[in-house]
């Protein structure tokens, strides 16, 4: 549940700095994610692959509960 709410902050945030419709808001804050990485070094489809394996993890030690 943390971790939702700290996401949904992050959207909203990035929604109240850019005016972004809440359907597009997703895709546009990714968007500029990759912005970001490709500026700073960062290999976004590497992170993102790394942050899907987290995800896996972290929802099924949340099942198994």
């Amino acid at each position: 549940a943390d971790r939702t709410e700290w996401a949904a902050s992050a959207v909203s945030t990035f929604r109240d700095i850019t005016g972004a419709d809440p359907e597009d808001a997703l895709a546009d804050l990714l968007c500029d994610l990759m912005h970001w990485a490709h500026a700073n070094g960062s290999d976004f489809t590497a992170e993102l692959e790394r942050a899907c394996g987290h995800f896996r993890e972290e929802t099924q030690m949340i099942e198994k509960a």
